[in-house]
């Protein structure tokens, strides 16, 4: 059996910061935009140019 190299266990935590940093940096610049940017996704399509909620 091989042993878990110490270098993988001492990369973990700082990984795991590293993506809770980034995540909130992502959440924070979503934030930042306007309303009529941040729900787009809920926008549909009607006619050519048109678009409703």
């Amino acid at each position: 059996m091989r042993k878990s190299k110490p270098a993988k266990k001492a990369k973990a935590p700082s990984l795991k910061k590293q993506f809770a940093f980034m995540r909130e940096a992502m959440i924070d610049s979503w934030l930042s935009l306007p309303p009529e940017r941040r729900t787009n996704f809920l926008r549909k399509k009607i006619g050519i140019v048109g678009s409703a909620l």
